[in-house]
């Protein structure tokens, strides 16, 4: 299992941003992974701040992913409020 996670910045300045990111089959989580911060440039689309990769058991079913970002001001250093959440959801057919 591979997955993404990647950040937008409509702002007019760099945002620090850092994601967790989950892998759960059904409701019991797999695996857990915490990417170092990444300066994510005003005005950008698609910065990829994480790379999540485990291999799971033939059969295993239900995948799905929880990533949550959290931001700081890259000028100021002050952490900004709230995070941010993104979900998705895959069948494993069992190839490679």
């Amino acid at each position: 299992v591979t997955t993404h996670v990647y950040a937008n910045n409509p702002a007019s300045r760099t945002i620090t941003t850092t994601a967790t990111d989950k892998i759960y089959s059904g409701t019991t989580l797999l695996h857990t992974l915490t990417g170092l911060p990444v300066d994510v440039p005003a005005n950008t689309q698609m910065v990829l701040l994480l790379e999540h990769t485990l291999s799971v058991p033939s059969g295993t079913t239900a995948l799905n992913d929880v990533a949550t970002a959290t931001y700081t001001d890259k000028v100021t250093g002050i952490v900004i409020p709230g995070t941010t959440t993104a979900t998705a959801s895959a069948t494993n057919d069992g190839t490679a």
